[in-house]
C-alpha cells in the first residue's frame, strides 16, 4: 500500500502541481512493526489510526471504497543519484520513471536539471499524473475531467 502526497497542496489546493510528493511504503499483508508509522502518518493526514494490523479495518475505518487497483511490474535500476523504474502497468501501458529520494525538498532545484538532461536523451513524453489518474481518465473521463490531477491537453479540449 503506498501513501503519496504533497503536504504544501494539502495546505493550499491552490498551488499549482508540485514536481515531488513525500511516499510511503507498507507491505500488505500490514504488520505490527508497522502500525506505529502508519498511523503517526494517518494522524498527520486527518484520518483515523488501527489498533490492529489490517488492510481492511484501515480502510473501513476510514470509509475508503476501492475504486480501482493498479497491477504493475515494477524493474528499477540506479544511475549516479537517481532511481531508473520501468514499469509495465496493466490496461495502461509501458512507463519510465525518474527518481530521487531524499529526506527534505531543499535542493530540489539541483536535482531537476540532471533529471531532465538525462531524460532528454531518450526523446519520451513527460507525464506530470499517476497511475490511479490515468485509470479514472481512461474509465471515467468526465470524472477525471473534474480531478485536480487532469492533464492539461484535455483540459483545453
Amino acid at each position: 500500500m503506498d501513501i503519496k502526497f504533497n503536504r504544501a497542496c494539502i495546505a493550499d489546493r491552490s498551488l499549482p502541481l508540485q514536481p515531488y510528493c513525500e511516499e510511503y511504503s507498507f507491505p500488505v499483508p500490514l504488520t505490527q512493526d508497522q502500525l506505529e508509522q502508519l498511523n503517526t502518518l494517518s494522524c498527520e493526514l486527518g484520518l483515523k489510526p488501527i489498533t490492529t494490523p489490517s488492510l481492511e479495518r484501515y480502510l473501513k475505518a476510514n470509509n475508503f471504497i476501492e475504486h480501482y487497483v493498479i497491477d504493475k511490474t515494477r524493474s528499477s535500476y540506479t544511475l549516479d543519484n537517481f532511481i531508473i523504474a520501468h514499469n509495465q502497468v496493466e490496461s495502461l501501458g509501458t512507463f519510465l520513471e525518474i527518481e530521487i529520494m531524499a529526506e527534505t525538498t531543499d535542493n530540489l532545484e539541483t536535482f531537476t536539471p540532471a533529471m531532465r538532461q538525462l531524460l532528454s536523451r531518450l526523446n519520451l513524453k513527460p507525464l506530470k499524473t499517476g497511475y490511479g489518474t490515468l485509470l479514472l481518465r481512461k474509465q471515467h473521463y468526465q470524472h477525471y475531467l473534474k480531478s485536480r490531477f487532469a492533464l492539461e491537453e484535455d483540459l483545453k479540449n
